[in-house]
């Protein structure tokens, strides 16, 4: 009797493949293959979001002659705070077997060096343009109410910015800095 009811099983579950099985199968495959293609274009889109960010980042970096805003630089670090905390923090396991796994992992980190090195990139450039502009200003300003100016009131002439904040004590050049930077840009 059970061999029987063997028999009938296994001509049942034939008959329903030979039917409908491969329906089922096709159906699993399409489902598998579309989870690979979101991966695949997930991955895709964070990798072109990164590169788009990066050279953006370059962009504003870009080597010129003039002082590196420092209100658009902490713009544009807010703009890619998001992009910058979801590649710190984020869970990328799910695209670890994508074919662009690679890529990505090496933009990630080269954008996270980027964003994180970006203040002192800054601050480097505006250093080399202040120290190549700085003999040519002695020379354009020269002496100011009778004085030299030192090198921190020089940098505030120089500075192309729409503000200073200055936090000085009485008699320490305040004055003769605002001179100085009038005299400046008359001459320049």
């Amino acid at each position: 009797m059970s061999i029987i009811l063997l028999i009938i099983t296994i001509c049942v579950c034939y008959f329903i493949f030979n039917n409908y099985g491969h329906g089922i199968l096709s159906k699993f495959s399409e489902t598998y293959r579309q989870k690979i293609e979101e991966r695949e274009y997930r991955c895709a889109s964070l990798c072109k979001e990164i590169f788009s960010s990066i050279e953006e980042i370059d962009l504003f970096l870009k080597p010129s002659n003039s002082f590196l805003d420092l209100n658009e630089s902490q713009k544009i670090l807010e703009k890619h705070k998001f992009l910058y905390n979801q590649l710190y923090f984020g869970n990328y396991d799910d695209i670890k077997k994508t074919k662009d796994y690679a890529i990505f992992t090496a933009a990630k980190s080269f954008f996270i060096n980027k964003y994180n090195d970006f203040p002192r990139l800054v601050s480097a450039h505006n250093e080399s343009i202040y120290k190549k502009q700085l003999a040519d200003a002695y020379k354009i300003v020269g002496n100011v109410e009778g004085s030299k100016l030192d090198e921190q009131q020089m940098m505030c002439i120089l500075k192309e910015v729409n503000s200073h904040l200055v936090i000085a004590g009485a008699g320490t050049g305040k004055t003769t800095t605002i001179v100085g930077k009038i005299k400046f840009f008359n001459s320049a």
